[in-house]
Order: structure tokens, then sequence, then C-alpha cells
């Protein structure tokens, strides 16, 4: 199952990426967080996230309150348990400075946020096809793990992770 973390604060943003997700064949889960310090507490699986599953992916937002898409970005690139899981940053800024800086901090993409449904669905499309039908994505030692002992049951979506939102397929 492919596991995307969605970094937002724009609750409009998120719904139209659920939305346009929703037509992907492939078994994944969406999950999202409206801010950087609630993402590093998913991603570092700490306080209501200590059970929070591993992402494949994260799509993080380049300006969000307190801590900024750079400021996780960097935090996740500077953990060794976490460096491996590509992050994409997105913005609607193609100011040449912020991309810059976005890839100065080992963004594994910068992408212009769409304006529309189309747009964004047309960006999901693109996302699917080269992270879902192409990339290779190192797996993090906890899938590494799952490989060779029993399967673990699928974790109850809003229950365990109260403050994130999921949705699967």
């Amino acid at each position: 199952m492919f596991r995307l973390l969605v970094v937002d604060d724009n609750p409009t943003i998120v719904s139209l990426l659920r939305e346009a997700l929703k037509g992907l064949k492939q078994r994944h889960s969406i999950y999202s967080v409206e801010d950087g310090v609630t993402a590093l507490d998913f991603l570092s699986r700490r306080a209501l996230y200590s059970h929070a599953p591993r992402p494949d992916l994260v799509l993080l937002s380049m300006n969000m309150e307190q801590v900024n898409g750079l400021d996780v970005l960097r935090r996740i690139k500077a953990d060794p348990e976490l460096r491996s899981i590509p992050a994409i940053m997105m913005s609607s800024s193609v100011n040449p400075v912020d991309v810059r800086k976005a890839y100065e901090s080992q963004a594994n993409c910068y992408l212009q946020r769409p304006s529309d449904f189309h747009g964004t669905y047309l960006l999901v499309q693109a996302i699917k096809a080269l992270w879902l039908d192409f990339a290779l994505i190192p797996q993090s030692a906890a899938h590494s793990r799952m490989k060779s002992l029993p399967p673990e049951p699928e974790p109850e979506p809003v229950a365990a992770l109260p403050s994130a939102r999921v949705a699967g397929v």
C-alpha cells in the first residue's frame, strides 16, 4: 500500500488533492496534517502519532505558519530515519529564490501548485506516474521488517491518528 502524507494548511487544496487521488487504482492511504509542527510529530511518531505509519512520499506546502515547509524539509533530510522519504515541495510561488532554497534543502521536486481541480488532477496523475509507476523508493526499516514478519493489521484510520485526516482506497 502506498502512503502519502500531505502537509498543507489550506483545506481547499487538501480536498482537491483527495478528490483527484480517488481515481488511483493502487491501494493507498492519504494522511494530512495542517502545519509543520504536526507534520514533524507525525513523521517522528511523537505524542498522538506514536503509531503513525511511515509515509512513502511527503507533499509539503512551502508557506505555513509556525514551522514552514522548508524547515520541515530540512528536518526530514537531517534525520537519518526520515531522510530517504521523498519530499515534494508545493507552492504557488515561481520565485527562483524559493525554488533554489527548496532544492538546496534537498527537495526531491518543486511543483507549482495548480489553481483549479483540473490542474490538480493532472498534477496527481503526473505524481502517480512518476512515484507509483516508475520511481523506486527506498524501503524504510519498518517496511523491510514487515517483509520478514507476519503482516500486521492495518491501523485504524482516525482512531489511531487523532488529529490527522486519513482517506484510503
